[in-house]
């Protein structure tokens, strides 16, 4: 069964069933056949796993007996999600940490580049040197920048993304024990379209082979015109 098929099944049942929120549902559905496919899955091979839409549309169905159940279950389950939500909480916050320090990298650098440029010493925070090094290593460092900009966007883009799959899968967790509808599980990584993924890839790519060659054409010229390789001992820079 394609997407087409699959999603024109599980519309016509929910509709005969008379479930309310049929548009969010479908749309939910709609969202999972993207990533998976996404992720490189077929049509069908999606559908097989999602399994019968006629059986899916029966859960969304509210019924007597799912509210016995619910007594019954819900609080283990609640109490078992409690202790992993403290072990994912500590995972979620060592993430968040993580992309707080290549924000703060991104920031350091491009700071020291624009510095290098302008010339601007602010509390003899630049070290002495040459311009034309000066020109180069600013160059490096704004590289360096965008590299840790592009990366620091992803990964708040990525953390939040994670949130929300978690939050699905506490959900889904809470309504199989309540015997409630149950709906499709959200990506867990990110997903880019095609023409952002294709300019993020070569912004990257050219972002490093720049801070590569400017990085070491910087050392090369410092070290000549120092006369030494290690050219920072002799301009003094942690004296």
């Amino acid at each position: 069964m394609n997407k087409i098929e699959f999603m024109e099944t599980l519309k016509n049942s929910l509709v005969q069933a008379g479930v309310s929120d049929i548009e969010e549902i479908l749309s939910e559905y709609e969202e999972h056949f993207i990533f998976k496919m996404a992720d490189g899955f077929s049509e069908e091979e999606v559908s097989l796993k999602l399994g019968d839409p006629k059986e899916l549309a029966k859960q969304f169905i509210q019924d007597e007996p799912k509210k016995i159940v619910k007594k019954k279950n819900r609080f283990f389950t609640g109490l078992g999600l409690a202790f992993l939500d403290i072990f994912i909480a500590c995972i979620f916050i060592s993430l968040f940490a993580g992309v707080l320090v290549i924000t703060a990298v991104a920031v350091s650098s491009a700071t020291a580049g624009i510095l290098l440029i302008t010339k601007m010493n602010i509390a003899s925070l630049i070290p002495v040197m040459p311009y034309k090094s000066a020109v180069l290593f600013a160059v490096a460092f704004l590289a360096l920048a965008i590299l840790m900009f592009i990366t620091a966007v992803y990964g708040f883009m990525w953390f939040k993304q994670l949130i929300v799959s978690y939050a699905r899968f506490h959900k889904n967790c809470m309504a199989k024990a309540s015997n409630e509808a149950v709906y499709p599980a959200k990506a867990t990584f990110l997903q880019i379209n095609g023409k952002l993924k294709r300019t993020l890839r070569v912004t990257i790519l050219a972002s490093l082979v720049i801070f590569v060659i400017a990085l070491i054409t910087a050392y090369i010229l410092s070290a000549f015109d120092a006369k030494s390789f290690e050219f920072w001992h002799v301009w003094e820079w942690f004296q």
